[in-house]
């Protein structure tokens, strides 16, 4: 998903990955990249538990609601403005 922000004069392009893991062994139960990837949009950790009926289908771990705390934000690339 990219976000586009304007700061005055510039630019600044953000792309965006959304991604629920297993706490216990970090199996990826859901990657949400782009809009329009599904009909559905980004889903909520309900919405990814109930498909997985509530246990991860790699270690069998019981699936939560993440906490405040649980939620991690990753730069993965270097931001750069964009000048018209």
């Amino acid at each position: 998903m990219n976000i586009l922000i304007n700061v005055g004069e510039i630019y600044w392009w953000f792309r965006i990955t959304i991604k629920y893991a297993c706490k216990k062994c970090g199996y990826i139960l859901y990657k949400f990249e782009k809009v329009g990837q599904d009909f559905y949009g980004v889903r909520t950790p309900s919405e990814i538990k109930l498909i997985f009926g509530g246990k991860c289908p790699k270690c069998g771990h019981e699936l939560g609601t993440p906490s405040i705390e649980d939620i991690g934000i990753k730069i993965k690339n270097k931001i750069t403005p964009v000048v018209d």
